[in-house]
């Protein structure tokens, strides 16, 4: 989560491939989230307008907890990103950070979005077949090589029914 110091540097670097503004938390938000996720991860900054002034935003007791329910509810793979109210200039900036997942496609409601430069992209069919198939080839090499222990025993990762196995 980033401290004060870093936020000042967030805010005056501007909007980017893994940084965005918003005045207010909306389904654009969630968007941004899912772009993000499906690309190299990133942060948004809620209380921030589009010009970088920080206006900061109102939290009641449980607005962390509902807006953090809101996308969960609307995300799936279900996204679970790390949240942070933090006071800049006397204001409530609320921080929302996601990182690169690892299984894509996510979407929110149905919609593909990735970050390309400083805005969401939403997806095409082949696109989102692209991602797919990237993410299942990584999963795929992942497996083939195993865990460290069952590398050094080659018998250990042998496919259910393989004629040396017994499965009683």
């Amino acid at each position: 989560m980033p401290n004060p110091v870093d936020l000042g540097v967030l805010l005056r670097a501007g909007e980017s491939q893994t940084v965005e503004w918003k005045a207010s938390f909306d389904r654009e938000t969630i968007e941004t989230l899912v772009a993000f996720a499906n690309a190299e991860g990133g942060t948004v900054l809620i209380g921030v307008g589009n010009d970088g002034a920080v206006r900061g935003v109102t939290l009641g007791k449980e607005t962390l907890n509902e807006w953090l329910g809101q996308v969960k509810a609307a995300t799936s793979p279900t996204l679970i990103p790390d949240v942070q109210a933090v006071d800049v200039e006397g204001r409530t900036v609320v921080v929302w950070t996601v990182g690169e997942y690892p299984v894509k496609p996510v979407n929110t409601r149905g919609r593909y979005f990735k970050r390309r430069a400083s805005s969401n992209h939403q997806l095409g069919l082949s696109e989102i077949t692209d991602l797919y198939l990237q993410s299942l080839r990584l999963s795929i090499a992942s497996a083939s090589r195993g865990p460290p222990e069952c590398r050094s025993a080659p018998g250990l990762l042998q496919p259910v029914g393989h004629p040396d196995q017994d499965i009683r």
